[in-house]
């Protein structure tokens, strides 16, 4: 095989790793953004602080009684 067809070889392959790459990055990325959340993920996954604010005040009122 000569040079010319080993660069060939090398560019042919090069977009797919660099695809790879770039999923492994963003996986990377999501473990430390996931794991380095100052909130809570088991009690309030999915809901906005709208939501999160709005069940407190129902549960203190609810305890009035």
């Amino acid at each position: 095989m000569d040079i010319e067809e080993r660069v060939k070889a090398l560019e042919d392959e090069f977009p797919a790793e660099k695809e790879g790459l770039k999923r492994i990055l963003l996986d990377i990325r999501t473990f430390f953004m996931t794991t380095r959340t100052p909130l809570r993920r088991d009690s309030y996954m999915g809901q906005s602080p709208v939501q999160i604010g709005s069940e407190k005040r129902v549960e203190q009122d609810a305890n009035r009684e």
